[in-house]
């Protein structure tokens, strides 16, 4: 499905090269940006394919304002072409950059300390026993990296990885139909667990998995030794999961509403809100404000919409634009 969205987004980028819509261009920003606090949240602007218009931005919902080029601000240039993600941990940032080719390296100032070459598209990056695993759009390969950005290994994957997390103190890899966990004791990856349906999106909570299907299951897979438990009958889009860790809850899309699934009701779907998207580009959880954000990037030329919304009462809070095709929010560990 991520590689469908991607092949659609370059047909697109190409029809707009065709009629010189300026709109797919560099997009200005803004130099009076800070280094945030705990409460902005700090949205990736994705940006279109091969203009080097990607960027970082902060919300702040005390006074529902928006500020573009976090980066560009700290390092007198652009980020770049295409980021997938952005992550904190401790001390550093580190950003994937698909369009680039690299996994450029942060201090907590913004300023860029170092770059790493990726193996063609950087995807989803994951930290775990004190690694970086990142995964690649296009190559059947895992990269481990050192904090600082030091290979360490490269590991052979059977297909494309679809999403990394760790389970259970076990690094697993998402592919369309199967699991994979890496054995720690062969340094290699074998099969955990193989589908009939295709997922859709998977997340850990509560020290299970949530897995969401392409045909309108969703189940819960406590450990690795149990059987799968049906929670909900819900068509979602893809990737469209995200957790609520502090109250074990989490929220799904469908394209027409959003909905909660709390363990109070066994996880079933319940509705929260109902909202319609032209293109939906990602959901996300804002830990601080307990607010979800949610990105729709429209027909692929700005303005882009975002719509923070509150996830205890589905009340939009903010409905507003920010960069070049936002796709989440930075991921701090």
């Amino acid at each position: 499905m991520v590689l469908q969205r991607k092949i659609a987004f370059y047909v697109l980028l190409v029809l707009g090269l065709a009629s010189c819509n300026k709109e797919f261009g560099p997009q200005s920003v803004s130099g009076n940006i800070v280094v945030p606090d705990s409460s902005l949240a700090i949205i990736v602007n994705e940006g279109n394919f091969q203009w080097g218009n990607a960027s970082l931005g902060q919300f702040d919902p005390d006074n529902s304002t928006y500020q573009d080029g976090i980066f560009r601000s700290a390092n007198d240039r652009p980020l770049g072409d295409v980021i997938q993600e952005a992550h904190q941990i401790r001390d550093h940032f580190y950003l994937v950059m698909n369009g680039s080719n690299e996994l450029v390296i942060c201090d907590r100032n913004w300023q860029q300390l170092k770059s790493v070459a990726g193996l063609g598209a950087p995807k989803n990056l994951w930290f775990w026993n004190q690694s970086l695993w990142m995964t690649d759009l296009f190559q059947p390969q895992l990269q481990q990296f050192d904090l600082d950005g030091n290979l360490i290994a490269t590991f052979d994957l059977s297909q494309n990885p679809s999403q990394i997390l760790h389970w259970q103190d076990q690094l697993i890899i998402a592919f369309p139909k199967k699991l994979q966990r890496l054995n720690t004791a062969s340094n290699k990856f074998e099969d955990l667990s193989q589908f009939n349906n295709e997922l859709q999106a998977i997340l850990e909570l509560d020290q299970g998995l949530v897995l969401a299907f392409d045909n309108a299951r969703i189940e819960y897979w406590a450990n690795p030794d149990s059987a799968r438990e049906l929670i909900s009958t819900k068509s979602i889009l893809p990737n469209a999961l995200s957790a609520d860790p502090s109250t074990n809850s989490f929220f799904s899309f469908d394209g027409d509403s959003l909905y909660a699934h709390t363990r109070d009701r066994s996880y079933e779907a319940s509705a929260l809100l109902a909202l319609k998207t032209e293109n939906y580009y990602g959901l996300d959880f804002h830990p601080e404000t307990k607010s979800l954000y949610l990105f729709d990037a429209k027909s692929y030329v700005q303005p882009h919409r975002v719509v923070r919304i509150d996830a205890s009462t589905g009340t939009i809070l903010d409905d507003f634009s920010a960069g070049a095709l936002p796709n989440g929010l930075l991921k701090r560990w």
